[in-house]
């Protein structure tokens, strides 16, 4: 059994684990130089200016979500390149995600719920200074649904019968029917620059994927500087984001080190600054070092561990099942595997 996991589980948690990112300064030793311990610089507040070496499993595989299969390194990437109307909160572990506002400043559903109303910021702009408008999210939709593009998300889109432009700040979508997803697939996919994109036809899109990294205009914090293939990439602040004084950083580079036992080693040594995720038994060197922090958090996923074929004749009774399932030691696979 295969389970598809939407693009905005990544975001919510791109969101979680680079908010540090984008709020505070560098923690650790990188060049010889040791930095405060972390709980000082935490203490301290955030501080301006700066520069976080991350260590990444996977390189991003393009600046244009349209084009490439979903994945985690290319969604988070593409988080802190582009906004979304709303943004997804980090919360799904208490109750399903809630969204707030991001390119918009508020939105409202009409009396019958099959249209919704959003009202973009007035001081949202692309890297570029161009203002960001209702023109930019009706053609995003409609990249989104063209058959030329073929994007792998535009199921979420298939109830969306049209997006009105009803003034530059103000834009309308328009729903076939009423569910409980609407504000969800209105959200799905980052805004993208019409301006500056339009110039390839969506014909040409999944022919010309460098053609983004050459053209690219940003909405998010931060925007490219250079991307050497299998090594780096590195992200400079975007000076007109939207949020005044952020991010504090003025540079991240994503190093790409797909082997774990590397990125560890790395970290450790003070080459990087930050790794997404640890092995349990890998934990406690993070914990015993004064320069680094450990951040627990909530992971989206889901996986499927045992599917029953219930067409075989061993499976076909429901009770059978029950009890194979029942007989599964859980406890001790998790204590086994994480160490608890």
């Amino acid at each position: 059994m295969n389970a598809k996991i939407r693009a905005s589980s990544f975001r919510a948690l791109a969101s979680l684990v680079f908010a540090a990112l984008i709020a505070v300064g560098a923690a650790g030793c990188r060049g010889g130089e040791e930095t405060a311990p972390a709980a000082e610089q935490q203490a301290a507040g955030p501080q301006r200016g700066g520069t976080v070496v991350t260590g990444w499993g996977s390189e991003p595989a393009t600046v244009n979500e349209l084009i490439v299969t979903s994945n985690s390194a290319t969604n988070e990437l593409l988080h802190i390149l582009f906004l979304q109307l709303l943004e997804e909160q980090p919360d799904f572990e208490q109750h399903p995600p809630t969204l707030k506002p991001e390119l918009a400043r508020s939105y409202e559903f009409s009396e019958d719920r099959k249209t919704v109303t959003f009202h973009l910021r007035e001081d949202a702009v692309w890297s570029d200074g161009v203002p960001i408008t209702a023109e930019d999210v009706r053609w995003t939709w409609q990249a989104h649904r063209h058959p030329d593009i073929g994007w792998d998300n535009s199921f979420a889109k298939d109830a969306i019968t049209d997006v009105e432009v009803v003034d530059p700040r103000t834009v309308r979508f328009h729903f076939s029917r009423v569910y409980g997803k609407q504000l969800l697939d209105i959200n799905e996919g980052f805004i993208l620059p019409k301006h500056a994109w339009e110039k390839l036809p969506f014909s040409e899109w999944r022919k010309n994927a460098d053609w983004f990294k050459q053209h690219l205009v940003v909405s998010g914090p931060f925007t490219v500087a250079s991307w050497q293939p299998q090594q780096e990439v590195v992200l400079v602040r975007n000076e007109r984001f939207q949020d005044e004084g952020l991010p504090y950083l003025d540079r991240v580079v994503v190093r790409i080190i797909p082997d774990q036992s590397s990125q560890m080693a790395q970290l450790l040594s003070g080459d990087i600054d930050f790794i997404q995720q640890v092995s349990p038994t890998d934990a406690p060197q993070i914990q015993a070092n004064p320069n680094l922090e450990l951040i627990p958090y909530w992971f989206p996923r889901i996986t499927v561990a045992v599917a029953w074929n219930n067409e075989h004749p061993l499976f076909s009774d429901p009770e059978v099942r029950r009890a194979l399932t029942l007989a599964i030691d859980r406890q001790a696979i998790v204590d086994t595997l994480w160490g608890s």
